[in-house]
């Protein structure tokens, strides 16, 4: 059976707390993706954790953004 992504844990179920809630949640698990040291590791949980598939606009992106995060520490 395959664990349940962040993204649809989060999903709305009622308008406004869902929203908030998916929020919250979809937030804490881009911290810890951000948090992560190695480029592979954040690679493999992003499309994991989210869906996004390595090529995307949507993955160029984030892997844009931490590897801006990481030159930075």
């Amino acid at each position: 059976m395959q664990k349940e992504r962040p993204f649809d844990i989060a999903r709305p179920r009622v308008p406004k707390d869902a929203a908030r809630s998916r929020e919250k949640i979809m937030m804490e698990k881009m911290t810890e993706l951000l948090a992560e040291r190695d480029e592979e590791s954040f690679k493999k949980n992003l499309e994991i954790a989210f869906g996004i598939k390595p090529g995307s606009p949507p993955f160029d992106a984030a892997l844009k953004a931490w590897r801006e995060a990481s030159s930075s520490l």
